[in-house]
């Protein structure tokens, strides 16, 4: 009997020693210790970024790396390196990040146009386009129109980056009737003009009867003394007095009206305002 319970008892050590019960596990190493970034990696071609800012408020670990900006002029994946410590040992994080362009242009324009029939007009005269690309993009015309057909057109200014975005903007186009004299306007324009002449005429005509009153007028108001000689400009059409001196003008009054330069000065003298 005893030997078959110490039988038992050797099967019962030779399952647990096979089976590996009773066995001391080794305890699990620690992960090592690394820099936490943002989960969003992906920004807008020409936004504004700075290193630390990749950086997740989750992280523990102490940052080496200065804090500088990012460039993101250029479209696609670029790698980005932090350097940190741990344990005091510096390490280094290489990761990528993308840059991409999902933004529209935006156009500035005006809303409505006009023009006359027959008249064509730039519609893309102070039309500007711009983009975070900061590419230089043209704005195209979408919509049929006719510059010598009057009507109202409904248009489209259209621009598309090089990444694909698109914008289109509606403005409308006026081409108004063009207004035209009628001829009786012109008829009366033509009377009225022919009125005009002769009356032109009929006083040219009566500027021939100079009096003597205008004559002495004129030569009172116009006459300037310089250097002791009296000159004048002309004074009326039918008196040939230009580049004379009043001496000669009043020469004029001798042959005309009788009367001479002395007595000219005599009756009017410049103190008088009768004729200024």
């Amino acid at each position: 009997m005893k030997n078959k319970l110490l039988g038992i008892a050797l099967l019962l050590f030779m399952i647990v020693s096979l089976t590996g019960c009773g066995k001391t596990e080794t305890p699990k190493q620690d992960e090592k210790e690394s820099i936490i970034l943002n989960d969003n990696l992906e920004f807008e071609i020409n936004s504004e970024l700075s290193l630390l800012s990749l950086v997740s408020e989750d992280n523990k670990v102490e940052i080496v790396s200065d804090d500088e900006i990012v460039d993101t002029s250029i479209l696609g994946d670029k790698e980005i390196t932090i350097k940190y410590l741990v344990n005091g040992k510096e390490e280094e994080k290489t990761f990528t990040i993308t840059i991409t362009d999902t933004q529209a242009p935006t156009i500035k324009f005006t809303k409505e146009l006009s023009t006359t029939s027959g008249t064509k007009i730039n519609l893309l005269k102070g039309v500007k386009v711009s983009d975070n690309s900061n590419e230089e993009i043209n704005a195209t015309i979408e919509g049929d129109y006719d510059f010598n057909k009057e009507g109202t057109y409904k248009l489209k200014y259209v621009a598309v980056d090089s990444s694909g975005n698109k914008t289109e903007e509606e403005f409308t186009l006026k081409v108004n009737k063009k207004t035209t004299t009628s001829s009786s306007n012109s008829s009366t324009s033509n009377n009225n003009t022919s009125s005009s002449n002769n009356s032109s005429n009929s006083n040219n005509n009566n500027s021939n009867e100079v009096t003597k009153e205008q004559i002495i007028r004129n030569l009172y108001k116009y006459c300037r003394h310089e250097d002791g000689i009296w000159f004048s400009p002309p004074l009326v059409e039918s008196v040939e007095t230009s580049n004379k001196s009043c001496v000669e003008n009043v020469n004029i009054l001798q042959t005309k009206f009788g009367m001479d330069y002395t007595t000219f000065i005599e009756t009017y003298d410049h103190t008088d305002t009768k004729y200024q």
